[in-house]
C-alpha cells in the first residue's frame, strides 16, 4: 500500500536530517588519502538493482536503526549517480517531442551533444535517492530505466548504449567492440583483471567488464569469448553447466577442466564452496596459475543467503554451503590478483539483490545486501593486513548500484525491529500493474513495480584518488551534486592513469614507404630489352612500376627486412563480341608473357622501400614458371588486348598466379595461387617449386615439378580469378591457413545467379605443414564475408558502388591456434577481422564438403542453417574509416570516384602495428601507382580478440 505523498516528504524530511551524520549525501570525501600518483588497484563493487532504501532495509535487519552500521556507510565518500542509458534517453526524449540520441554525435564525452536532463531530471526524480529527497514523482521514475548490461557497459567503458549491449556501441554497428577498463588496465599497464559474481559469470554485469556482444542473452558467445580469448587472470561465478546448461557451452567447460592455464575451482557435492575456492586460490597462486570458479544451482546463481525472522537477534545463514559466500570468493580473487606487482582490477557483483527485487522479495534481497556487506568488510580487512604492498593510498575502492529496481519503500508507520522480517506470502495475482511474486498483508513494505526503476543510486568510495568523484558532481545537472555512472568510469580510468583507447583512432605512420621506378627486369633478370619493349605494344602503359605488393612477410631472421612478392605480372581484360553472331569472348592478355612470380627481399629506409634480393619462381629446371594460366579452367590467355580471338596464347601447366606467402622454418617459402587454386613449397634460395598442392583431381601431368592433388575437390569451382589469395602460417610454422578470395560458384553453372551470385560463404583450408613436402589437410572450414551494404559508403563517407561479387579476401596473418587475421576489401574501403576457427564446423569428410550446398542461398535444406554448420566467428579489428586518407592514397584510381578499389593484398603484422603493401597492378590501370608500404598503429590491441 501507499501513504499519501505528503505525509511521504514529511517522513523522509526527518530521515534526511536522521542520516546526515552517516549518509553525507552531498559528495564528500571526508579524510580520505588522495595521492598524486596513480592508483595500482581498483575494486568495483556492485549491488546490482540495490537502490538505498535497500539498503536501510538491509542495516535495519542487521543493526536496528537506518543511519549507521554498513561498512560502506563509513566510507569517506558518499555521493550518488544516474544510471539511464540510451534507451531510456530516447524513451523520455521521444515524448518530449525532443532528439533522440545520435549513435555518430552524441558521447558522454561532451554534454553538448545531447540533454543529459532527458536521461534524468533532477527536477522530477530528485537531486539525491529516497528518502535522501522526497520529491522524486513515481511515475518519471518508473517510466523508463536502464538494464544492467548497458549500466554495466556505461561503467566498463564510459559509453551510453542500448539495453542489452554488452561493450557494444549503439546501434549495434559492426565495429561496436569497446574495450573495457579491465582490458585497458592489462594491456597499458600489464596488470591483472578479473571479475567475481553470484550471478552467472556470462550474465550481464561480469560480462561488460571481460566480453563484447551485441546481446547479453548471447551467453554462450560470451562465455566462449571469456574463456578461449579475453582470459582474465579470475573468474568466479555461476552457470556451472552441471546445474543449468543456459550460460554455459558444454565445450568451454571441458576446455576448463583440462586447462593449463587455469586452476578450476568448482562446485562439489557435500563440499563447502568456502573451503573449495580458498585452496584453489592457494592452488593458484603456488603455481602462478589463473582461478576460474564454477558454482551456481539450477537457476544459474549461487543459492541466496538467507536471514530469519528472529527480532533482536539478526542471522543470515548461507543459502547453499557448496557455494562460496561472495566476500570468500572475492578473497580468494584478491589473493590470485595481488600476486601481480603491476596492480589489479577486480569487479565484484552482488547479483543476487537484482534477482530477488524483480520478485519482491524483501527476504532475499535482505540476504543480499548482507551478503555486499561483508565482502566489503572483507575487502577492508584484506587491505588493511600488513606484510603486502596493498594499502589505501595505492588502492581504490568503490561501492555502488547499476540501477534501481522494485521501487520499494518501507513504511515508517510500521517500522521493522532489529533481525525481524515482514510478513512474505507467495503471489499469483496481478496487483493491476505487474503481479509481483510475494505481498505483505501487513504493510510493512510497498513495491512499485517488478521491474528497474530510474532512481539515483548511492556511490561510497575509500582510498587513493577519491578526491576525484568530488570533480565530477554536477557537471551535467546543474545545482545538484549528481555525478553520472560513465563519469564513475572516468575516475576509475583516471585513478589508475590509462588512456582511453575507445577514444582514440588508429595512427597512420606519416613515413609511407615507396618503391621507386625501375625495369621489370630487376625482379626478373632474364627478361630481355625486346621483351620489355613489346609489352608495351601490347598494351602494357607501362614497364617500370613492379608490383611486389602481394604479399608481406617479416624475415624471421634479419630483423628490419620483409619478404614481399609479386603476383602473375601484367595482365588485364580481354574481351571481344563476335559482330557477325554476337557471342562474347572473355579471358585475360599478358603483355608480358616470359615473366615469371617473384619473390623479393626487401628493406624499408625510410620512405624508400629497397630491394635488396630477388628470388624468381622457377621449375626443377631453373625455367621460369611464368604466370600463363594452366588450363581451362582458369579461361583464355591473349599477349595483348587486341589479339585474334582464334589465337590465345598456349597453357602452362608451370604456371603460378601467386597471392600470398609466408616463411617456413627452414627457410623455404609457402605460396598460395589463384590458378589451381593451389599451395606451393617454394626452396627459399634457388626458388625452385618443391610441390605444388592442388585439389583432387588437378594432377598438372605437364608441370615440371611435383604435385599432389590434395586440396577438397570442390575447390575447382572456384571463380575465376579467385582463388587462394591468402595464407597464415602459426608461429611454429607447422599449421597453414589458405583462404580463397571469394565465394565459389562459377558462372557457368545453372544455378550461379540464383544460388551463388550472392553467397557470403568462403572456404578456408588448414593444412598441416610439419613436412612442408608431405602435407596434409586437417581441416575445411567456412567464413561469412561482410554484406556488401557494409561497404555501401568509403571511408569518406560517400556512397560506392559495390556488389556482393566485389567482396575479397586479399591478405592474411596468424594469431593463435585456429584464429587468424583476414583483410577484406572493396571498392573505397577494407577493414581488417579477427576469424576464429576454434568452433566453426570442421566439414573435412562430410557428406556436403565437397558440394556447393555450403555456398546455396536458395535451396530449401541448403546453406550453413540448412545443413548445420556452424561458420568461422569474426569481428572487426580495424576500417579505414578509421584512416580515410590511408584509403585515398591506396585506391586504384580507376572507374568513378570514389568507387575506387583499395588494392591492399600484403599485410604484417609487427606487435600492434599493422603493415599494409598495395598491389599497383604494374600500373596497367594506374600508370602512376608505385607499390607503397603503410604502418598503422592499432587503436587496440590484437590480445583484446
Amino acid at each position: 500500500m501507499f501513504f499519501e505523498r505528503r505525509h511521504l516528504r514529511t517522513v523522509a524530511a526527518v530521515l534526511a536530517l536522521t542520516m546526515a551524520s552517516s549518509l553525507t549525501g552531498c559528495g564528500t570525501t571526508g579524510s580520505s588519502t588522495t595521492p598524486a600518483t596513480a592508483v595500482k588497484n581498483v575494486i568495483l563493487v556492485i549491488g546490482d538493482g540495490m537502490q538505498l532504501e535497500h539498503e536501510r532495509a538491509a542495516n535495519n535487519y542487521l543493526f536496528g536503526n537506518y543511519t549507521e552500521g554498513l561498512a560502506f556507510w563509513k566510507f569517506p565518500y558518499q555521493g550518488q549517480a544516474s544510471t539511464w542509458d540510451v534507451t531510456t534517453y530516447n524513451r523520455f526524449a521521444t515524448a518530449a517531442g525532443k532528439s533522440v540520441w545520435s549513435a555518430s554525435t552524441s558521447t558522454a564525452d561532451d554534454s553538448t551533444t545531447f540533454d543529459a536532463l532527458l536521461g534524468y531530471d533532477p527536477a522530477k526524480g530528485g537531486k539525491q535517492p529516497w528518502p535522501l529527497d522526497s520529491t522524486g514523482d513515481k511515475t518519471y521514475l518508473l517510466t523508463g530505466a536502464t538494464d544492467s548490461a548497458s549500466a554495466g557497459t556505461a561503467l566498463a567503458t564510459g559509453y551510453k548504449t542500448d539495453d542489452g549491449n554488452v561493450a557494444w556501441k549503439t546501434g549495434d554497428p559492426e565495429d561496436g567492440r569497446l574495450l573495457t577498463i579491465a582490458e585497458m588496465y592489462r594491456y597499458q599497464k600489464k596488470a591483472a583483471i578479473g571479475v567475481v559474481s553470484t550471478v552467472p559469470f556470462t550474465h550481464a554485469t561480469p560480462a561488460t567488464f571481460v566480453s563484447h556482444n551485441k546481446s547479453r542473452n548471447n551467453y554462450k558467445d560470451i562465455g566462449y569469448e571469456i574463456i578461449n580469448s579475453v582470459k582474465p587472470e579470475v573468474v568466479i561465478g555461476g552457470g556451472h553447466p552441471n546445474y543449468t546448461t543456459s550460460y554455459m557451452d558444454t565445450r568451454d567447460y571441458n576446455i576448463l577442466k583440462a586447462s593449463t592455464e587455469y586452476v578450476l575451482a568448482e562446485r562439489q557435492t557435500g563440499v563447502d564452496g568456502n573451503s573449495t575456492i580458498a585452496a584453489k586460490a592457494t592452488e593458484a597462486v603456488a603455481n602462478s596459475k589463473k582461478l576460474f570458479g564454477l558454482f551456481g544451482n539450477s537457476g544459474g546463481q549461487f543459492d541466496y543467503p538467507v536471514p530469519s525472522n528472529t527480532p533482536g537477534t539478526p542471522s543470515v545463514v548461507r543459502g547453499n554451503i557448496e557455494n562460496p559466500s561472495l566476500a570468500e570468493a572475492s578473497k580468494a580473487a584478491l589473493k590470485v590478483l595481488a600476486q601481480n606487482k603491476n596492480g589489479f582490477f577486480l569487479m565484484i557483483e552482488q547479483g543476487d539483490i537484482d534477482w530477488a527485487n524483480h520478485a519482491n522479495d524483501f527476504k532475499s534481497m535482505v540476504g543480499g545486501v548482507y551478503d555486499l556487506n561483508e565482502t566489503v568488510k572483507a575487502i577492508e580487512s584484506y587491505v588493511d593486513q600488513p606484510g603486502d604492498d596493498i594499502d589505501w593510498n595505492n588502492t581504490l575502492v568503490i561501492v555502488t548500484s547499476d540501477h534501481g529496481n522494485s521501487y520499494m519503500r518501507l513504511n515508517s508507520a510500521k517500522p521493522l525491529q532489529k533481525g525481524a522480517l515482514p510478513q512474505q506470502d507467495a503471489n499469483s495475482t496481478s496487483n493491476g500493474s505487474y503481479t509481483p511474486s510475494y505481498v505483505y498483508p501487513n504493510g510493512e513494505v510497498t513495491y512499485g513495480t517488478g521491474g528497474h526503476t530510474n532512481e539515483l543510486v548511492r556511490v561510497y568510495a575509500k582510498g587513493g584518488k577519491t578526491s576525484l568523484l568530488n570533480s565530477f558532481e554536477g557537471i551535467w545537472y546543474a545545482g545538484t551534486k549528481i555525478i553520472d555512472n560513465t563519469q564513475l568510469y572516468k575516475v576509475m580510468m583516471s585513478a589508475l592513469g590509462l588512456t582511453d583507447q575507445n577514444k582514440q583512432s588508429s595512427l597512420l605512420d606519416k613515413i609511407i614507404a615507396m618503391l621507386p621506378d625501375s625495369l621489370l627486369s630487376i625482379l626478373n633478370p632474364k627478361l630481355t630489352t625486346t621483351q620489355l619493349n613489346n609489352a608495351i605494344t601490347n598494351g602494357a602503359r607501362t614497364v617500370t612500376k613492379p608490383g611486389i605488393g602481394s604479399a608481406l612477410v617479416p624475415d624471421p631472421k634479419a630483423a628490419g627486412y620483409y619478404y614481399m612478392m609479386t603476383d602473375r605480372g601484367i595482365n588485364g581484360d580481354y574481351s571481344y563480341t563476335d559482330p557477325v553472331s554476337g557471342v562474347t569472348t572473355e579471358g585475360k592478355y599478358f603483355p608480358l608473357p616470359a615473366f615469371t612470380p617473384t619473390i623479393v627481399r626487401v628493406k624499408l629506409d625510410g620512405a624508400t622501400i629497397i630491394i635488396d634480393k630477388v628470388i624468381p619462381i622457377v621449375d626443377k629446371d631453373g625455367n621460369y614458371v611464368t604466370g600463363i594460366p594452366n588450363d581451362a579452367n582458369d579461361g583464355l590467355a591473349y599477349d595483348s588486348p587486341t589479339a585474334a580471338v582464334g589465337s590465345p596464347l598456349a597453357y602452362n601447366e608451370n604456371g603460378l598466379d601467386t597471392e600470398d606467402m609466408q616463411v617456413l622454418p627452414n627457410g623455404d617459402f609457402l605460396v598460395v595461387d589463384e590458378h589451381s587454386p593451389s599451395i606451393v613449397v617454394v626452396e627459399g634460395t634457388t626458388g625452385k617449386v618443391k610441390v605444388r598442392y592442388t585439389p583432387a583431381g588437378k594432377k598438372l601431368t605437364g608441370a615440371n615439378y611435383t604435385v599432389k592433388d590434395i586440396l577438397p575437390v570442390v575447390m575447382l569451382q572456384r571463380r575465376a580469378n579467385r582463388g587462394f589469395e591468402n595464407l597464415a602460417l602459426s608461429s611454429d610454422g607447422k599449421t597453414a591457413y589458405a583462404v580463397m578470395q571469394s565465394p565459389m560458384g562459377q558462372k557457368s553453372d545453372p544455378n550461379y545467379s540464383t544460388a551463388y551470385k550472392n553467397s557470403r560463404v568462403v572456404r578456408i583450408a588448414r593444412l598441416d605443414v610439419t613436412d612442408p613436402v608431405n602435407a596434409t589437410v586437417t581441416g575445411h572450414y567456412v567464413v561469412m564475408q561482410s554484406a556488401v551494404a557494409d561497404y555501401a559508403k568509403n571511408s569518406a563517407g560517400l556512397t560506392v558502388s559495390n556488389k556482393q561479387t566485389d567482396m575479397k579476401y586479399s591478405a592474411a596473418s596468424w594469431l593463435a591456434k585456429d584464429k587468424i587475421l583476414l583483410l577484406e576489401r572493396a571498392n573505397g574501403k577494407a577493414k581488417v577481422f579477427v576469424v576464429d576457427l576454434n568452433f566453426a564446423t570442421n566439414m573435412l569428410g562430410k557428406s556436403y564438403e565437397n558440394t556447393l550446398g555450403p555456398e546455396d542461398i536458395a535451396t530449401a535444406g541448403l546453406g550453413l542453417g540448412g545443413l548445420g554448420i556452424v561458420p568461422a566467428s569474426v569481428y572487426e579489428a580495424f576500417s579505414t574509416d578509421e584512416l580515410p586518407a590511408l584509403t585515398l592514397d591506396a585506391a586504384d584510381a580507376t572507374g568513378t570516384s570514389p568507387s575506387y578499389e583499395v588494392k591492399f593484398e600484403g599485410m604484417a603484422l609487427v606487435g600492434d602495428q599493422l603493415l599494409l603493401a598495395n598491389d599497383n597492378d604494374f600500373g596497367i590501370a594506374d600508370v602512376t601507382l608505385p607499390t607503397k608500404i603503410w604502418k598503422v598503429s592499432l587503436k587496440r590491441a590484437l590480445g583484446s580478440f
